[in-house]
């Protein structure tokens, strides 16, 4: 059986022009679900403006987004990146869309870091690579215009190389991190992960009553992470061992988005596996689909030669090779028991936007989350809650799932007031709960605040957990 390193790390054009269809999709839908936040993430308006920036960065972050308070700019400036998530779908002028794609979702990323999630990480480091990828030689609109559509050579360059390691490394340290007990002998994991009722589906808060199948799926999940990836870069039956963890990744994603809420990320993680499918796939069940089921063409025979593009680009080949050895130890450096990266060798990962951290509900799931409870005090001495309206109580309000807007705003929320690293933005959140009462109510404006969160905790063995309530600020509303 032959070993061929070659065939382990090159990618069909064919796929990589599915990853940037996807990709590009990605990238509108994005947009379209940031937009529903605009006004309370992006502008002066909302729980950040930037007069906030100084008070909780260290520096200034530049940013095109910082640059323009309105509705009207913040939501322009989304309908552009999402006009250019089209262009890039479609593979229209692919190379400068792709740029200024990348531009905009680091902007837009920066303005609100604090609702940043994994799902952003990997949409941000796969359109890195895209970059400098030849995803647009296939299913495009430049490819009609330059024929590069005839070309099937299998793709190995810098870009190619750096992109197959990127999507190993995010698989393989999510494994790599899920270090503690609950995931490496308990098997509770799943258990955990569903408890979480603000991300819980139906199908999920279904499952979470069964505690030997959430076992299984614990350590089947574990598994797959720690050897799935090596099966994408595998040198020998490459196409079967391909399609295989490319399926196996699939149904983990499926399953995941079927049973919790974690915005774009399964999404995310399935288009990133596209530019991985194998030339079989095209070569042998395309052809029989167009002749309604007939042999297939002898297309996939033999071993197809590099192009002729990439044999020449060895300074790329380098460049990127030595890029996807920077991400792997970068990834690894955040591993328990192994020494980090001194702050000027984070530098160049920070300045290429290529900074990332893999740690999905690792080393351990979450087992605490909770809801906000405010007392808003009228200016006629009266007590209300200003995010419902109503009398103040700390009873559990049912379902936490249905409490915030967004799969941001949820990630805000627990960030603020779970995350002591963000309290700094505490303050901000009062202030946006004052004006946006004031505004809806101006006879009757708001005073102060004491803002309280209901923390929440999954015991083992389904034990019942006692809500704790935890005073978190107090805030006096500013005068109108």
């Amino acid at each position: 059986m032959r070993l061929s390193w070659r065939d382990a790390m090159a990618c069909d054009p064919r796929s990589l022009a599915l990853l940037r269809i996807g990709m590009g999709l990605a990238l509108v839908l994005d947009a379209v679900l940031r937009a529903g936040d605009l006004g309370d993430f992006y502008t002066d308006a909302g729980v950040f403006p930037r007069q906030a920036y100084g008070e909780v960065f260290s520096s200034w972050r530049v940013n095109l987004h910082a640059l323009t308070a309105g509705p009207w700019l913040q939501g322009g400036l989304l309908a552009l990146a999402a006009l250019l998530g089209g262009a890039v779908a479609l593979g229209y002028r692919t190379r400068w869309a792709a740029a200024a794609s990348f531009a905009l979702l680091v902007s837009v990323q920066m303005r609100m870091p604090i609702v940043q999630t994994a799902a952003d990480d990997l949409l941000r480091v796969l359109l890195f690579w895209g970059l400098f990828l030849p995803w647009e030689r296939h299913f495009s609109l430049d490819a009609r215009r330059s024929g590069h559509a005839r070309d099937t050579a299998p793709v190995l360059d810098g870009s190619v190389i750096g992109y197959v390691v990127q999507v190993f490394c995010m698989y393989l340290f999510a494994g790599l991190t899920k270090s503690a007990p609950e995931w490496r002998s308990e098997g509770t994991a799943i258990y955990y992960a569903l408890h979480l009722d603000t991300m819980a589906r139906p199908l999920g808060l279904w499952l979470r009553g069964y505690p030997g199948p959430m076992s299984a799926l614990t350590h089947a999940t574990l598994w797959l992470e720690l050897i799935g990836p090596f099966a994408l870069v595998l040198p020998v039956a490459t196409a079967w061992a391909r399609a295989g963890a490319i399926a196996a990744f699939t149904l983990l994603q499926i399953g995941l988005a079927s049973t919790l809420d974690l915005g774009l990320f399964q999404l995310v993680s399935v288009v990133a596996l596209l530019g991985l499918l194998p030339a079989a796939l095209w070569d042998r069940w395309l052809p029989r689909l167009r002749r309604g089921g007939g042999a297939p063409a002898d297309a996939g025979a033999g071993h197809a030669p590099l192009s002729r593009r990439v044999r020449g680009g060895r300074a790329g080949l380098v460049l990127g090779s030595l890029l996807a050895l920077y991400i792997v130890v970068w990834n690894a450096s955040a591993l328990d028991g192994v020494p980090a990266l001194p702050e000027r060798a984070l530098l160049p990962g920070k300045v290429l936007r290529i900074h990332q951290n893999w740690n999905l509900f690792a080393p351990r799931p979450l087992v605490r989350e909770g809801w906000v409870v405010i007392r808003g005090r009228l200016a006629d001495r009266t007590s209300i809650d200003p995010l419902t309206g109503a009398p103040v109580t700390f009873e559990h309000p049912g379902r936490l799932a249905g409490l915030h807007p967004s799969h941001r705003w949820r990630k805000y929320i627990h960030n603020v007031f779970l995350n002591p690293t963000a309290a700094a933005h505490r303050p901000f959140y009062a202030d946006w709960v004052c004006r946006s009462w004031n505004r809806a109510h101006p006879r009757q404006p708001l005073s102060r605040l004491e803002i309280w969160f209901v923390v929440e905790r999954t015991l083992p063995d389904y034990a019942p957990s006692t809500p704790e309530p935890t005073h978190a600020l107090d805030h006096v509303c500013a005068a109108r």
